[in-house]
């Protein structure tokens, strides 16, 4: 049924890319996509490959453009992402919440870098939520993270919400301990040095793009005295009005829902969704986006965890009232009975 509704959804996303909206680095996504994997391009080396792959194997043969093939990959991903909704919840509530917020324009046929990244780390999710209800090993969690870390590395920003989940503070004795055996900690050990290996050597064999990632890409405390491409300064008045611009483009209802709704957050699954929900904010608020309101498909990345909790949230609250409707219900109906002998 998945694979049904991923390929269903793809082919939907696709035919709807004549409505996609113009993204900061759509240019350079098409560009990237021509060239003949010459290039390890750190920022997100899995994306660039794939787009690289469609083009040249599929698209080009055809005689068709790069845009379209990256839109195509896209879309795929947009058929990723709606499947794993699904299997996170099937309540009406909590898909509509989601596959109604403009977030869903990333991968609608979009010309740029972020639709898997944001594709696979639902798929994270969905890992830690098995991991906490059911058993699964967190290690399929961590794989899943560091896909998504390798599709684009604005996924490392969510590594507080696996860091959440080894280790805790104990409420009785007020420290920390660990949540997870050692063996398993070994696992994850092991893993991320696997990754961080393949990463390194890639780096040093291959032709490496996509390095201007240092400190300057955050938002200054205060603007230099020459000039610079930076457009406002950390806790300015526009600095916050271009954050709050990224959430109504990609989420209107989310931080309303948040704000409304954040009382009845439960259980570690929420909590974690909720860590990944400051991690979003955090590193949307800190990166400076130098193509201003084009950029909104990056930042657009804090709808993902918000949105999903939200939903999931707005998915519970109305199933308990309902529950204790159909209590009442049913308590007046015996109540009726015993009086009517």
């Amino acid at each position: 049924m998945h694979v049904a509704i991923a390929g269903g959804v793809a082919a939907l996303l696709f035919a709807l890319r004549g409505f996609r909206q113009w993204g900061g680095d759509s240019d350079f996504a098409e560009s990237i996509a021509a060239q003949k994997f010459q290039t390890f391009y750190l920022r997100s080396p899995l994306t660039v490959y794939l787009h690289q792959a469609a083009y040249h194997f599929l698209f080009e043969p055809l005689g068709r453009s790069t845009a379209e093939a990256v839109g195509f990959c896209s879309a795929v991903a947009g058929g990723v992402f709606v499947s794993t909704l699904v299997a996170l919840s099937r309540h009406p509530l909590f898909l509509l919440f989601n596959l109604a917020a403009p977030f869903l324009f990333i991968f609608m046929g979009h010309v740029e870098h972020y639709a898997w990244v944001n594709a696979v780390l639902a798929i994270y999710f969905l890992a830690v939520r098995r991991h906490l209800e059911r058993g699964a090993p967190l290690w399929a969690a961590e794989l899943w993270l560091l896909a998504a870390a390798s599709f684009h590395m604005l996924a490392v920003f969510f590594a507080p919400t696996l860091l959440f989940l080894l280790a805790g503070r104990d409420p009785l004795r007020g420290r920390w301990r660990w949540r997870t055996p050692r063996r398993e900690r070994e696992i994850l050990l092991a893993i991320f040095v696997a990754w961080a290996l393949v990463v390194s050597c890639a780096q040093l064999t291959l032709h490496v793009g996509g390095l201007d990632n240092g400190l300057s890409r955050l938002v200054p405390l205060r603007m230099p005295e020459s000039e610079s491409r930076y457009s406002f300064t950390l806790f300015s008045w526009d600095h916050l009005r271009m954050w709050l611009y990224f959430h109504a483009r990609s989420t209107p209802a989310g931080l309303a829902g948040l704000l409304l709704l954040g009382w009845l957050i439960r259980g570690k699954f929420q909590q974690c969704l909720l860590v990944a929900v400051a991690c979003g904010f955090l590193w949307t608020w800190m990166w400076h986006p130098d193509r201003g309101r084009n950029d909104w498909d990056l930042f657009a990345n804090l709808a993902l965890p918000l949105n999903i909790l939200v939903g999931l949230v707005l998915a519970e609250a109305f199933a308990r009232r309902k529950q204790k409707e159909n209590q009442i219900s049913k308590n007046d109906y015996e109540e009726a009975r015993k009086l009517g002998g």
